[in-house]
């Protein structure tokens, strides 16, 4: 059994009232009609708000009416939309809309009318609010959009402004490397110039030599306290990975067991809640006491966000022996109760 909501609630109550009490008078024929107009107005809302979603992005987004472009930006924004037939699509939305919200307040306001003086108070003001409840719940989805709206074009001008960094980072390479060509030239220049002068001058070829001797174990010497530090890298990396690996082991199976506790949690939760629901349906059964009647009756329970339909039959027999049978059914929970009295 689905969750029953404030809608499946009123029409539950009133067809209790008109068909199963006793001591009520049935309700007036149209109020079902009223009812069901609502259901089916109200229904419409996601569907006509579907039906123009693309409106609806252009109209948050702004590309319609941009309300910071300034007033004369907004008479050329205004001006482009009505000639792109964008205004059109936008007063089609309000039109749909209207049509839904005004037909779903006409009929709340008519049950009122009819039902005053023969329904409770609070059930008349249940439905009578139903029209603020829908227009609370399209305000709703109106923000759910425009967060979204928000959020992608956010994501769409950060997007667009790293692109252009790279690019102009992309030129600035690009001039460094034109840089760093022309100095290679320079040092070729500067190559064959000290190439002449070592031939040129024997005794410093043979200095240069002793002094690229120097050079050469000199890297060597730093090239061994390389791999050393490399050896000592690698082996501290491996020890992060493999702590990392135990942590992140640790956490998956914390996660788990949570996991597992908090469904059991909400599991015991829905059932104890199903079951008041179904004995508050139960208890509140009118079964008046009538010698040699037998009374058939139903009742509504709610407890925890669950709700509960019960349906009870009782008989008063003339020795002074009463029995009464109910039974309860809040989703796919069954509670059933009877109970034999005798007065003497």
């Amino acid at each position: 059994m689905t969750k029953i909501n404030k809608l499946s609630l009123v029409i539950l109550m009133s067809f209790s009232l008109s068909n199963t009490s006793f001591a009520v008078e049935a309700a007036k024929p149209n109020i079902a009609l009223n009812i069901s107009n609502i259901i089916y107005h109200t229904a419409n809302i996601p569907a006509t708000l579907y039906r123009h979603k693309e409106t609806i992005g252009e109209l948050l987004k702004g590309d319609i009416i941009n309300p910071n472009s300034g007033f004369i930006g907004r008479i050329f924004g205004l001006g482009e939309s009505l000639a792109n037939g964008k205004i059109s699509k936008v007063i089609k939305l309000s039109s749909d809309l209207g049509k839904e919200v005004t037909s779903i307040i006409d009929n709340a306001a008519q049950i009122r009318n009819i039902s005053e003086e023969s329904l409770p108070g609070a059930f008349i003001n249940t439905i009578y609010n139903i029209p603020n409840e829908v227009v609370k719940a399209t305000n709703n989805i109106l923000e759910k959009t425009a967060d979204t709206v928000v959020e992608r074009s956010s994501n769409y001008k950060e997007a667009k402004e790293t692109i252009a960094k790279n690019k102009k980072e992309i030129e600035q390479d690009k001039k460094q490397i034109e840089i760093i060509g022309k100095n290679n030239q320079g040092l070729q220049k500067e190559v064959k110039n000290i190439t002449q002068k070592v031939n040129d001058y024997g005794v410093e070829i043979n200095q240069v030599k002793e002094k690229t001797k120097v050079v050469e174990k000199s890297t060597r010497d730093v090239l061994e306290n390389v791999r050393g530090t490399q050896q000592l890298l690698s082996t501290n990396t491996n020890l992060i990975r493999n702590n990392t690996n135990e942590i992140n082991h640790i956490k998956t199976d914390l996660n788990n067991r949570y996991n597992q506790v908090n469904n059991k949690v909400k599991h015991n939760r829905n059932t104890s809640s199903r079951g008041i629901a179904s004995i508050a349906a139960m208890s509140n059964i009118p079964l008046p006491a009538i010698v040699g009647k037998t009374t058939v009756g139903i009742g509504i329970g709610h407890y925890d966000q669950k709700t509960a339909l019960a349906a009870g039959v009782g008989r008063y027999y003339e020795n002074g022996t009463a029995m009464k049978l109910s039974v309860g059914l809040a989703g796919s929970q069954l509670s059933v109760g009877g109970g034999v009295s005798y007065s003497f």
